[in-house]
């Protein structure tokens, strides 16, 4: 992307819009897995996930994941994800936000890396109309 005063434009675009950011975030994983410790799953996804990763691993390796993490399954829950050792950690929406918004320079940073083909549409749109700024 390049240009200082563009890549601050960018990063008060994303700061203001949680949900871009956490999309961003997941399309970049998605091609490369660089921002994985900063991707976390909605509360409501857990039952289709650890449906999955128990038939995939079996229930003891569940069972050690929570009782080795910090997972509280409380209404203040509301996200979680993986630590790195692979146990189950949880997250309310201040500490995500937070997380993301402490992580900012890495993202942004981190779509250096990432063919604009692989980036959310808005973003493509957002290069677009820098692109024309700088003709």
């Amino acid at each position: 992307m390049g240009g200082r005063f563009l890549m601050n434009d960018l990063k008060e675009m994303l700061l203001a819009d949680l949900e871009r950011l956490v999309e961003l975030v997941s399309m970049i994983n998605s091609y490369n897995g660089s921002l994985e410790n900063l991707e976390l799953y909605d509360v409501d996804m857990f039952d289709e996930l650890m449906g999955e990763y128990v038939r995939s691993e079996g229930a003891w390796q569940l069972a050690c994941r929570v009782a080795f993490g910090k997972f509280n399954p409380s209404p203040l829950c509301d996200y979680f994800g993986f630590d790195g050792y692979g146990n189950l950690v949880s997250y309310s929406r201040y500490e995500y936000e937070r997380m993301l918004k402490d992580s900012i320079d890495e993202i942004v940073e981190a779509t250096e890396d990432v063919p604009l083909q692989y980036l959310p549409e808005w973003m493509k749109e957002y290069e677009a109309e820098r692109s024309v700024c700088f003709e």
